[in-house]
C-alpha cells in the first residue's frame, strides 16, 4: 500500500496565484487523516518521495488553520470516486450478463446510474469557490511575508 502525505480538497482559488487545500496522510491515495490546511501556490506542488511504500508531496505553502470545509469536500470526493470505481465493476460484471438469454438490465442501467451521478456531483464540488476580497489580501500577505514580494510577478492583478 502507498502511504505518505499529499494535499487534497482544493476548494479556495485565485487562479494563478493561490489555492487553498488541506494535508492529508493517505493510504493508496485515499485521504485518512488531516494534518493542516496550507495556501499554495500554482505549479509548486511536487513529489518528493515516489517509492512503493511510500509517496509523499512537496509545496511552496504557508500554514494556516485546518479548513473543515476542504476536509469535507476532500472526503466526499474521494467516497464519490469509490462509488464510480465500484459502479465500472458493477458494470463489467452486470454486463457479462448480456451473453446470457436472461440480461440484467436492472444492475446494468444501475451501474450506469452510480458511475453517471458520481462523476458529475465530483464535477460540481470540483469547480472552485471563490473567496473573498478581504481572504485574498490576507493570504496574498502571507505569501508575500514568506516568498518576498516577487512571489506574484508573473500574474495578472486580482
Amino acid at each position: 500500500m502507498w502511504t505518505g502525505r499529499m494535499l487534497f480538497g482544493m476548494i479556495e482559488c485565485v487562479p494563478g496565484r493561490f489555492f487553498t487545500a488541506p494535508e492529508f496522510t493517505h493510504i493508496a491515495f485515499f485521504p485518512i487523516y488531516p494534518h493542516r490546511t496550507w495556501i499554495v501556490l500554482p505549479g509548486s506542488v511536487g513529489e518528493s518521495s515516489t517509492s512503493s511504500e511510500d509517496f509523499t508531496a512537496h509545496w511552496d505553502s504557508v500554514p494556516i488553520p485546518l479548513s473543515w470545509k476542504s476536509v469535507r469536500l476532500a472526503w466526499t470526493r474521494a467516497l464519490l470516486w469509490t462509488v464510480f470505481c465500484l459502479g465500472l465493476i458493477s458494470l463489467m460484471l452486470s454486463s457479462l450478463t448480456l451473453l446470457s438469454n436472461f440480461p440484467s438490465w436492472g444492475w446494468i442501467a444501475g451501474s450506469l446510474a452510480a458511475c453517471a451521478l458520481s462523476w458529475a456531483v465530483n464535477r460540481l464540488l470540483k469547480s472552485s469557490i471563490l473567496i473573498d476580497r478581504e481572504q485574498i489580501d490576507a493570504s496574498e500577505k502571507m505569501m508575500i511575508n514568506k516568498f518576498g514580494p516577487d512571489v506574484f510577478s508573473h500574474c495578472d492583478p486580482v
